[in-house]
């Protein structure tokens, strides 16, 4: 793959347009508005840290970093037990549906690519019977 398309490749992954509906989720901040729990500058970034640091922070991005050289190794062994760690890992329903919801739209654009460098990654991916957003966006 040509450098230009792989840069083209990451800042798409990296971009808030992505089209994985992500925009429709706010992992529980209208809760925290409409609870009082966030009522201002100061309380919304205590509760952005609280949520970077005890969730993001601790698990979701070293589960990331997990899955990156889980798919740079072609493990994938260890891409479907962390998949499955991530699905397991969500508290409700609602955060399941999500991070499944966006897997799928993942799967969908990984398809839409039409990248034959893709194609063994697609091939994996469309193998899963749910796909978590992190392990398809890895």
């Amino acid at each position: 793959m040509n450098t230009n398309l792989q840069l083209a490749r990451l800042l798409q992954l990296a971009s808030p347009a992505l089209p994985v509906g992500a925009y429709t989720y706010s992992q529980g901040l209208e809760w925290a508005g409409e609870s009082c729990v966030i009522r201002d500058e100061a309380s919304a970034g205590l509760w952005i840290a609280d949520l970077l640091r005890h969730g993001i922070g601790r698990f979701e991005a070293p589960l990331v970093s997990a899955l990156m050289a889980a798919w740079t190794a072609t493990d994938t062994k260890e891409i479907l037990d962390l998949n499955a760690e991530f699905l397991a890992s969500r508290e409700s329903a609602e955060l399941r549906a999500e991070t499944v919801q966006m897997g799928f739209s993942m799967r969908r654009l990984l398809r839409d690519l039409r990248d034959e460098n893709l194609a063994p990654i697609a091939t994996l991916v469309e193998a899963l019977p749910e796909a978590a957003f992190p392990t398809v966006w890895a």
